[in-house]
């Protein structure tokens, strides 16, 4: 008889079992590359820059003498040109012209109250023009200011004379005409003043204190 064949079953080889993966290995450290220096088109915040020291700004001189001395301005009187002639000759025009730019230098130093260096201006320019009537009206301003009526008397006198139609310098005149106590010629000055510009208080009020009944 034939013999019989067993069929047995027996498990695969392999057998296919999950398991939880392995944790990897720590990284070594990577040493730090050293330092490049950004492109200069890469931004970067502002560093906080140092506050810087106060600047101190030029003193404004408020002495209205030229210099210290009691006699100051007897003494700046002295330094001035000559009184214009009555017939002022033509100046050259470029100093004519420097007159003028010295003048406009006064009239700003004298608006910031440094009387000295308004003065110095109003010289020079009538060094190179004595005939500048508003460097002589410059000079009559500030010896006003100062109560100097002998300086300002001189200095509005050359003004008046070279500018009549000034009923600014004419009241000023009347002012230190009064200030002298020459009432006489301080009442023409205003009347001077007032024929030109009738509505001008300062002169209306000059002219009735000195102005005889």
């Amino acid at each position: 008889a034939p013999t019989a064949t067993t069929t047995r079953w027996s498990a695969p080889a392999t057998t296919t079992i999950w398991s939880q993966p392995a944790a990897p290995a720590p990284a070594a450290p990577v040493a730090p590359s050293p330092s490049v220096s950004p492109p200069a088109s890469t931004w970067s915040a502002p560093m906080a820059s140092a506050p810087s020291a106060p600047v101190a700004s030029a003193p404004i001189a408020v002495s209205p003498a030229p210099s210290a001395g009691p006699d100051a301005y007897a003494t700046f009187a002295t330094s001035l040109p000559k009184d214009p002639p009555e017939a002022c000759p033509a100046p050259i025009e470029a100093l004519r012209s420097e007159a003028r730019k010295r003048v406009d230098l006064g009239d700003e130093k004298r608006i910031r109250r440094d009387a000295t260096g308004a003065l110095q201006e109003y010289r020079a320019a009538l060094t190179m023009d004595v005939c500048n009537a508003y460097g002589w009206l410059g000079i009559g301003e500030v010896a006003s200011e100062a109560a100097r009526p002998d300086l300002a008397v001189r200095a509005l006198r050359n003004t008046t004379r070279l500018l009549p139609g000034h009923y600014g310098a004419w009241a000023l005149l009347g002012e230190a005409y009064e200030g002298l106590r020459q009432t006489q010629l301080a009442a023409e000055a205003y009347g001077e003043a007032l024929a030109l510009r009738p509505t001008l208080q300062d002169a209306l009020d000059g002219w009735r204190r000195t102005a005889r009944p």
